[in-house]
Parts: C-alpha cells; structure tokens; sequence
C-alpha cells in the first residue's frame, strides 16, 4: 500500500488521533522533496514559532471582561470592548494566533470532554492589565481582566488539521502521481524542480498559505504595488502570482526563495533564482507571463526583496 493510501486510510479510520498520520505525512514530504509541506506538518507537530505566521484557521477571536473600581464603587464582570484592546495592545490580542502543536491541542480537548471543566479556555492577561490600566472606563482602575475563547475553537483547529490532510492525500494523489509511488520502505526521489513545484503549488492551496489559481496579468508601464511583509508565504505567493506566474512557476519559486538567502541587499535574488528566473526568460516565458518585459521581471525582483526583509 502506497504511504497516501495509508493515509487516508488513517484518517478514515482513526478520528481521534492523528499524530501517527502527521508523522507519515511528514515522511511524504521529505520523500518528495518538499520543505513547503514539511514546514506545515512540523509546525503542527512541534508548535508555530513566533516569527513565523500562523494559517488562518488557527486565528481565533477573543472577548474581554474586567473587574473595576474607582476607590468607592467596584464594577464587576464587565465587557471590554475589542476595539479598546484593539487601539491600545494591538490586534494580536483580539485576533489570537493559538501556536500549540496539535498534541497539545488534542489533550485540551481530550481534557474538557472527560470532566466538568469550563468551556472556556483563559489567556494570561497580566501584560495587558499594564497596558490597558486607565485606559478603558474613565475614573476607574483595572483590578483585574479576563480574556477567553471557546474550547471549541481548538475542535475547529482539530477539524481544519485533519480535512487539509485529507485533501492533501487526494490532492497529491491526482495531481502529482509520482507521490502514489511511495512507500514506507521506499527510496527518496531524486530532486525534481518540476516535481517540487508542483507539490509546492498543492501545499500553498490547500495549506493556507495562499491560493495560486487566479493569476492577473498587467500591461506595459503599470504601476503594480507589492506588499510582502518579511517571511511572510501567503504573500509572496500572490505577488509572484500577480507578476503573471502560473501556478507551477510559483511553487517552484517560493520553493528555492524559501531555501536559499539573499546575495546582498543590491541583488536580493540569490543564486539558485536567479538561474531559475534567467532560465525562464531565456525561454521566452516572460512573454507567455502576459506583461510587459520589464514589469515582471520589476514584479519578481520586489516581491522577493521585501520577503527577505531588504
């Protein structure tokens, strides 16, 4: 049996755990070559650092409540409005980024179901009491604050983890044939830039990590703005697929930008891009990209400075 049939397999057939299917799926990765899939199964598994953004289904909303008092009059349990958080401590702490890996996830849940335990899960809001101290109801002090989420938000995470797998293995198997192919006991594949961009255009769909199906193209003397903020994946994906990329040449790129570092602030292209983008145009893709001769490559050369942060 091919590694993605047992898999599926797994996920069909073991709801309640998937440890041992993130840790086939991380071995599929490396079979193929794959850092962009291996990176998100190993966040899963170990955690998502805090450089490093989290996919959006791991965003969770929260809502505050505090105790006040004046000196002569104590408000209790009441409502902090997000956009007050919002204005003063940052989006961070309304729009909550849960980090955990999976296995941690899973014995929270695991742990709410098999006691009275309370539905809610707390944040430590000790920092934010400091930043927020008279800042919320005139004349009152904060004496203390509560900020909390469903425990049904890391069910949901649960949920998106295990459907991305599975759409993963069917995706893979359908698009990318060659991943049928592996097993357990197989050998690792000999590296294939086509291969791996092609895993790489699957993992950036399904992943979160951003859609590369819709691609726009712009004409000569367009003033195309990019915005990629450093390290930041999703965004590189739609810049480079704006420039007018297709969906392969865009794995294949944010593959070799993800793995190498820049020559200097002056070329911020490294080696291995720019033999790729030279290759391309070498070809005559810049043409086949649907814009002007220089704008593309304009697009490119941006897109991959501001991801490195230059």
């Amino acid at each position: 049996m091919s590694l993605l049939n047992e898999i599926q397999a797994e996920l069909l057939g073991n709801p309640a755990n998937l440890g041992t299917t993130l840790l086939k799926l991380r071995f599929l990765a490396d079979r193929l070559n794959s850092d962009i899939l291996g990176d998100w199964v190993r966040h899963e598994m170990e955690g998502y650092p805090s450089e490093v953004d989290v996919p959006l289904y791991r965003n969770v909303k929260v809502t505050y409540s505090g105790t006040f008092t004046n000196g002569f009059q104590q408000l209790n349990n009441v409502s902090i409005p997000n956009a007050t958080v919002a204005k003063h401590a940052g989006k961070s702490w309304v729009n909550y980024s849960i980090r955990e890996s999976i296995s941690v996830i899973d014995d929270i849940v695991e742990r709410s179901r098999s006691s009275e335990a309370d539905s809610e899960f707390g944040l430590d809001t000790g920092n934010l009491k400091i930043v927020l101290q008279d800042k919320v109801y005139e004349g009152f002090s904060i004496v203390d604050i509560r900020g909390v989420f469903s425990i049904g938000d890391f069910v949901g995470i649960q949920s998106a983890v295990r459907s991305k797998i599975l759409d993963l293995a069917l995706k893979l198997e359908s698009e990318v044939p060659e991943a049928s192919q592996i097993s357990l006991i197989g050998s690792k594949m000999k590296k294939n830039d086509d291969l791996r961009g092609k895993v790489g255009q699957v993992a950036n769909q399904i992943i979160n990590y951003g859609s590369v199906t819709s691609i726009s193209s712009t004409g000569d003397g367009s003033n195309v703005a990019v915005q990629v903020q450093t390290g930041n994946s999703d965004q590189l994906v739609k810049a480079l697929a704006n420039s007018g990329l297709s969906g392969a040449e865009v794995g294949e790129l944010v593959e070799i930008v993800a793995n190498e570092s820049p020559m200097s602030a002056q070329a911020p292209i490294g080696k291995k891009a720019g033999d790729w983008l030279s290759d391309k145009v070498a070809k005559g893709a810049r043409e086949a990209w649907g814009v002007g001769k220089s704008v593309a490559i304009d697009v490119i050369k941006a897109a991959i400075k501001q991801y490195y942060g230059l």
